[in-house]
């Protein structure tokens, strides 16, 4: 009976001792991955069009924009450049609501979109804002 409580000691005596370790935290728990906002080959009527409407932006800018949205269309190409200034692309109506750097900070009433969003926006504005 003494070699078996004795046996259990030194089993529990191993367990303790091997959980005292030196393990470094990154090894044990590694940073969790940045996340790459991808700017390459944004489209208007893809990617665009889909940040718009993840933002609920077309809830007033699609097609009852007359009577919730200004009358600003962000579902027409002809409308939406409107809004931008390729000359100076932060200075654009589109740019400045959606940064919220301008007097219209959309959307409306809430939090800016994503940095990762308002970049994929300026990338296709730099690129001429191309109708694709």
């Amino acid at each position: 009976m003494k070699r078996l409580i004795g046996s259990i000691h030194i089993v529990i005596a191993l367990f303790v001792l091997h959980g005292c370790t030196y393990d470094k935290e990154e090894i044990l728990r590694p940073p969790a991955p940045v996340a790459v906002c991808d700017t390459a080959n944004m489209r208007y009527s893809v990617e665009v069009m889909s940040i718009f409407n993840t933002n609920l932006c077309m809830t007033c800018h699609g097609t009852t924009a007359s009577s919730t949205g200004n009358g600003i269309r962000l579902d027409q190409y002809g409308a939406i450049r409107g809004l931008i200034d390729l000359a100076n692309i932060d200075n654009g109506r589109l740019m400045r609501s959606i940064t919220h750097t301008g007097p219209f900070p959309m959307p409306k009433n809430a939090a800016k979109m994503s940095n990762c969003n308002i970049a994929k926006i300026r990338a296709w504005i730099q690129r001429g804002a191309p109708n694709n």
